[in-house]
């Protein structure tokens, strides 16, 4: 067993390159250019881009955690802690720790199983939840950026330069408080990438934040979503609103 960084890496066309959690191999960062042989892929995404020679795709769960959970039980395999608590941690966080509407029966079951062979909910949430003080802080900067739309239905948080220095590049935590406004049918961020690109990450109560992502070339789930649009950060926003506004 290795673990390298892909510069350490060298491969031939004899490989097989297993890709996880991944719609396609433009995900994958600078590992694409080790892609020589054959693909595997096992994904959970409803935008999967069926590009692998083999794979193995399931929407209808919440995780890939989950997909490789119900495939090491279907297999036997030997599970140890450390197993247990990558996959619980994989599955956990893909759900929302169980609060997202991609919870179903086989997600709670895939979760028990892994608790039954050693993971540790208590200390997964404990190391997820830590938050530094520099990020606390951040949280206040980061709230005065939340805006509403469509008569509260639509909330957003914008990452501009000035909040990113702040927060640093990690900003996945901040989402959810723009989802809770009471009212918010579908939140979504913005992060500045430079002058004429945009990052978008949007999150749905009901409406399809899939669809709306795949208008700007993105995709993820019906509820989850992202894409990246060539635009200025405020008009890339304007965008983002108008397409929410049409299926509000």
């Amino acid at each position: 067993q290795y673990i390298g960084r892909p510069e350490q890496i060298e491969t031939d066309a004899s490989w097989l390159t297993v890709v996880l959690d991944a719609t396609g191999l433009g995900r994958i960062g600078s590992v694409e250019k080790l892609v020589r042989g054959k693909v595997l892929n096992i994904d959970h995404h409803i935008s999967n881009e069926h590009f692998a020679q083999w794979e193995y795709v399931r929407p209808d769960c919440a995780a890939t955690g989950e997909i490789l959970t119900y495939l090491f039980d279907l297999w036997h395999c030997s599970w140890n802690e450390a197993m247990a608590d990558a996959l619980y941690t994989a599955i956990a966080t893909d759900c929302g720790f169980f609060k997202f509407n991609n919870t179903t029966g086989h997600t709670l079951r895939m979760a028990a199983l892994l608790v039954d062979n050693g993971a540790r909910p208590d200390v997964i949430s404990d190391h997820l939840d830590a938050r530094s003080l520099e990020k606390l802080q951040a949280l206040s900067k980061v709230l005065e950026h939340l805006e509403l739309f469509a008569d509260g239905r639509i909330s957003c948080l914008s990452y501009t330069p000035e909040v990113l220095k702040i927060t640093g590049e990690h900003t996945g935590m901040y989402i959810d408080y723009a989802r809770n406004v009471k009212g918010s049918q579908v939140a979504f961020t913005v992060k500045y990438v430079s002058d004429k690109e945009t990052r978008v990450s949007l999150r749905s109560k009901g409406i399809d934040v899939n669809a709306v992502a795949a208008v700007f070339g993105g995709g993820g789930h019906v509820r989850a979503a992202g894409c990246t649009i060539d635009k200025p950060l405020a008009e890339a926003k304007k965008l983002i609103v108008k397409e929410l506004e049409k299926r509000l």
